[in-house]
C-alpha cells in the first residue's frame, strides 16, 4: 500500500469550496472572461439569477451576446485601457435571456494567474438611476421655481456675504446674480436698516431652524430704495461659514398703498371734524349776523359805530367764508354743478391768475386738442385753480414758471390700482406745475390736511389745499400731488369726463320784509339762537312758541296744535328725533302746516332724501334776519 498525506490537498479543497461558495452568495455579480474572445470562463449565481441563463447556458456565450453595446471593436478598445490601467469602472446596459435590458456598473480587473483573465464585478444600478433621475427632476423643478419666483432667495455666510442668489434678482432689483455672489448684502441695505438686520442674522445663526423675520429697505439698481420683508433660516452643519437661506419679497407698492389708505381714513376723519366743527360756527355766526341786522335797523347809529358794525360785518363775512371752506372739505357743502367746458374755466380765469401771480413769474396754458366737458361747479373749479396758483406763487418767493395743462386721460385697471382713489375710466385732467422750491417727502403726505401751513403765521389759513382736496371728492374725482426738494411741485385734478343733466331751480325774489300775527313753532336746541330767532319773530309781530328738542316740540304741539300755523326746526336735534322726523309726524296730525327747516349744512347736503329750497322751506345758516322774515312770510303764504 501506497500511503500520502493529502492533508494540504484537502485543506485547499476546503478553502476553495468556501470561496465559490462565498462568490456565488455575494449580491454582485462576478464575471471571469476570456480577454481574447470576452468568452465566458467562469461567473457565480448572481450573474444568472441576473440574466435569467443556467450557468452551462453563459459559459457558451460571450460578453457581446449580454452586453448590446459591446461589439468586437468596444471590447478590443476596453481591454487595451484595461490593460494600461489595471483596472476600470463604467457603467453599461445587461441584456437577459428575455430581451429585456437594465443599467449595471461593471468594474473590471486584469488578473495574472497561468494566463491573463478579465474579471469583471457587475453591479445591477436600476435603482440608483431611478432615484438620480427623481433627484434632476426634483432639482430642475427647484431650479425653475428659484428662476421663475416673484421671491428674492439669497444665502448668506454669518459676516452677511452673499454666496447665492436667485435670477429674480434682476427682475425685481436690477441686478445680475453674478454682481451680488460675493459682495456683503450691507453695501445695498438703508443705513438706518443694517442694526436691525444684524440683530436678525445673528439670531438667526445662533437658532438654526427658527424663522426670523425682518424688513428693510434694499437699494435698487436705478437708485430707489425699495422695502423688502425678509424671513431668514439657518441651516446648521452646510457650510463652516454658516448657511442662512433669506426669502424675500417686494412689498414696496403694498407698504405705499397702505400708506395711501392710512392717510384716505384721516383724511375722511378730519373731513367729518370738519364739518362738525362748521356746522356749529355757524350756528354762531347766525346769532351774529342777526344782532348786526337788529342793530343796524334799530336807533340811528353815530359814523363811528357804524364803521364798527361793517367792520364786524366783514369779519362775519370772512368766517362764513371760512366755514364754507370747512363744509366744502368734509363733504357738507354741496357744489352748484353745470354742464362746463373744463378749457373755458382755464381760460376765463386766466388773466386773474396772471395777476396774482405778478410780473415775475410766467405763466404757460396748455389746453387739450378738445373740449374737455365736465359736470362741474364753476366757482369750486375757479377756487381750486386759483388755490393752487396761489401756492405755487408762494413756492416761488424769486419768480419762476408755472404751467397749467388741461389733458383728456384714460385709466385702465393696473392703472387706476396704484392709486386708491383712482378707477378706471376716461377723466378730464388739470395739472398745475411750478418751478418752485418743491415739498419736502415728509411734509408731502401731509399738505392737505385743514389748517396744516407752513407758511409763516398770518399768511396763511392751512384750508387752501384742504378746500382743493374735499372739491375734488365732491365732484367724484381725485387729486395728486408729485413734488421733488429743488425740483418744483405737479398737482393733478381728475374729474370724469360726463355730462349729467340739471335741473334748474327756481330763485326766491325777496319783497317787502313784513311780519304777521301767526303762531311759529321755534325748535333749536342752540339757545342763544333760539332766543335771538325768537326775538326776532316777536318784532314780526309773531307769536312764538319754543322747543329745543325734537321730542319737547311733541308735547308743545299736544297743547297748542290748533294754534301753530308753522314749524321752524333745526334739521339736525337730540334725543333721537330729528327735524325731518319731527315735521312728518306734526304733518301727518295737520297736512296744512307749513314747515321751515334750517341747518348748518347746504340745501342739497342736507336735503339728499327730500326736496329743499332756499327761501321758501329751507334757510342755510349763517343767514340775517331779513332773510328769515322774507322766508317764513313766502312760506305762510305760498
Amino acid at each position: 500500500a501506497l500511503c500520502r498525506d493529502i492533508t494540504e490537498r484537502k485543506r485547499t479543497a476546503d478553502s476553495l469550496e468556501l470561496f465559490r461558495t462565498l462568490v456565488d452568495r455575494v449580491n454582485d455579480a462576478i464575471e471571469v472572461n476570456d480577454p481574447e474572445t470576452g468568452q465566458f470562463l467562469d461567473l457565480n449565481e448572481k450573474v444568472c439569477a441576473d440574466l435569467g441563463y443556467t450557468r452551462e447556458e453563459l459559459l457558451a456565450l460571450r460578453v457581446s451576446d449580454v452586453d448590446p453595446g459591446m461589439s468586437p471593436e468596444a471590447f478590443q478598445a476596453c481591454k487595451e485601457k484595461l490593460w494600461n490601467t489595471g483596472a476600470l469602472t463604467m457603467e453599461s446596459v445587461r441584456r437577459r435571456k428575455d430581451g429585456t435590458t437594465f443599467p449595471v456598473e461593471v468594474n473590471l480587473k486584469w488578473v495574472w494567474l497561468n494566463r491573463d483573465y478579465m474579471v469583471a464585478v457587475v453591479r445591477d444600478i436600476s435603482e440608483r438611476k431611478k432615484s438620480e433621475a427623481a433627484l434632476r427632476k426634483n432639482e430642475e423643478l427647484f431650479r425653475s421655481l428659484i428662476e421663475n419666483g416673484s421671491d428674492l432667495i439669497t444665502v448668506l455666510n454669518a459676516q452677511g456675504v452673499i454666496r447665492f442668489q436667485s435670477p429674480s434678482s434682476e427682475r425685481l432689483m436690477g441686478y445680475t446674480p453674478e454682481q451680488l455672489v460675493g459682495q456683503s448684502c450691507f453695501a445695498f441695505i438703508h443705513p438706518d436698516d443694517i442694526p436691525r438686520v444684524q440683530r436678525a442674522l445673528a439670531q438667526g445663526l445662533a437658532n438654526p431652524g427658527l424663522q426670523v423675520p425682518a424688513e428693510l429697505r434694499f437699494r435698487h439698481q436705478n437708485g430707489e430704495w425699495r422695502t423688502l420683508q425678509s424671513i431668514g433660516t439657518s441651516i446648521a452643519g452646510l457650510s463652516d461659514e454658516g448657511f442662512v437661506v433669506v426669502n424675500s419679497r417686494d412689498i414696496s407698492d403694498t407698504r405705499k398703498l397702505e400708506e395711501q389708505f392710512r392717510q384716505s381714513q384721516k383724511m375722511e376723519a378730519i373731513g367729518q371734524l370738519a364739518g362738525g366743527v362748521a356746522h356749529d360756527l355757524n350756528n354762531i355766526l347766525t346769532v351774529v349776523q342777526i344782532q348786526l341786522d337788529m342793530l343796524k335797523s334799530g336807533t340811528p347809529l353815530e359814523a363811528a359805530q357804524l364803521e364798527s358794525i361793517l367792520d364786524i360785518e366783514k369779519a362775519s363775512r370772512r368766517a362764513a367764508d371760512l366755514t364754507r371752506q370747512l363744509l366744502m372739505f368734509g363733504r357738507r357743502q354741496a357744489a352748484q354743478k353745470a354742464n362746463l367746458d373744463l378749457n373755458a374755466i382755464v381760460t376765463n380765469i386766466t388773466k386773474m391768475i396772471q395777476r396774482i401771480l405778478g410780473e415775475d413769474i410766467g405763466i404757460h396754458i396748455s389746453y387739450a386738442p378738445r373740449p374737455l366737458p365736465v359736470h362741474a361747479d364753476a366757482g369750486m373749479m375757479e377756487q381750486v385753480l386759483m388755490n393752487l396758483a396761489v401756492n405755487a406763487r408762494d413756492a416761488m418767493p424769486g419768480g419762476g414758471r408755472l404751467v397749467i395743462e388741461t389733458a383728456l386721460v384714460e385709466l385702465d385697471g393696473f392703472a387706476a390700482a396704484q392709486r386708491p382713489q383712482a378707477r378706471p375710466g376716461r377723466f378730464a385732467c388739470l395739472s398745475v406745475s411750478d418751478t418752485g422750491r418743491g415739498i419736502p417727502p415728509e411734509i408731502l403726505p401731509r399738505i392737505f390736511e385743514p389748517f396744516f401751513t407752513t407758511k409763516d403765521v398770518g399768511k396763511g389759513t392751512g384750508l387752501g389745499l384742504a378746500t382743493v382736496f374735499g372739491i375734488a371728492q365732491q365732484h367724484d374725482g381725485w387729486i395728486n400731488a408729485y413734488s421733488e426738494v429743488g425740483n418744483g411741485s405737479t398737482f393733478r385734478l381728475y374729474l370724469p369726463l360726463q355730462i349729467v343733466a340739471t335741473n334748474a331751480e327756481t330763485e326766491v325774489q325777496p319783497g317787502d320784509v313784513r311780519g304777521g300775527t301767526e303762531t311759529i313753532l321755534l325748535v333749536e336746541d342752540e339757545q342763544s339762537l333760539r332766543v335771538l330767532t325768537r326775538d326776532v319773530l316777536t318784532r314780526l309781530g309773531y307769536r312764538v312758541l319754543e322747543a329745543t328738542t325734537g321730542v319737547s316740540a311733541l308735547d308743545v304741539w299736544k297743547e297748542h296744535r290748533q294754534e301753530i300755523r308753522l314749524l321752524l326746526t333745526d334739521l339736525v336735534m337730540p334725543d333721537g328725533v330729528s327735524g325731518r322726523e319731527l315735521a312728518k309726524q306734526l304733518g301727518e296730525a295737520d297736512p296744512k302746516l307749513k314747515v321751515i327747516y334750517t341747518s348748518g349744512y347746504s340745501r342739497d347736503v342736507a336735503g339728499q332724501n327730500f326736496p329743499l329750497q332756499d327761501g321758501v322751506n329751507f334757510l342755510s345758516k349763517p343767514f340775517q334776519a331779513a332773510k328769515l322774515a322774507q322766508a317764513i312770510r313766502n312760506c305762510l303764504d305760498g
